[in-house]
């Protein structure tokens, strides 16, 4: 992976940047009013726990 500099403090994957071009908006949903997410952070505990306990618990 090779990174470019984009502004102060902002680096890009060099193979991502012809995909980010195209993109218009970013949406981020805080409140879960867009999306359901209810699930989700228990999921992500879940996960974070069982990459954790898998990969750097040995």
């Amino acid at each position: 992976m090779t990174l470019k500099k984009i502004s102060d403090g902002i680096y890009v994957d060099d193979s991502k940047i012809e995909i980010l071009e195209k993109i218009d908006a970013v949406i981020f949903d805080c409140d879960g009013v867009l999306i359901d997410i209810t699930k989700s952070y228990d999921l992500a505990i879940i996960q974070t726990t069982q990459y954790v306990l898998e990969n750097l618990a040995k």
